[in-house]
């Protein structure tokens, strides 16, 4: 393996560089980074949202959204193709106790 040392001056002139065109707003993301980037800025708007109005009253309507949400994400677990989950329900007390 060769190591290469890059003189500070030549380093420091790449951070500056960086630096310019982050600011510049002339950076391209990459394809696989736009969602998380888009998902980052939404949490941040949310953030300061928060901050500057605190939070919003909920309504029936919030509530019957996320019921639905957690009822679309359940699922019957399938105990004899899943390995990972045990039916706790079948085991003794002793072996619950272990």
């Amino acid at each position: 393996m060769i190591k290469v040392t890059i003189p500070e001056n030549i380093r420091l002139a790449n951070i500056a560089e960086a630096v310019r065109l982050a600011k510049s707003g002339k950076t391209k993301t990459d394809e696989k980074y736009k969602n998380f980037v888009e998902d980052m800025k939404i949490e941040k708007a949310t953030e300061d949202f928060i901050v500057k109005h605190g939070l919003s009253n909920v309504n029936k309507k919030d509530i019957e959204e996320e019921i639905n949400e957690l009822e679309s994400m359940e699922k019957k677990i399938d105990y004899d193709q899943d390995e990972s989950e045990v039916d706790m329900s079948t085991i003794s007390k002793e072996m619950k106790g272990i």
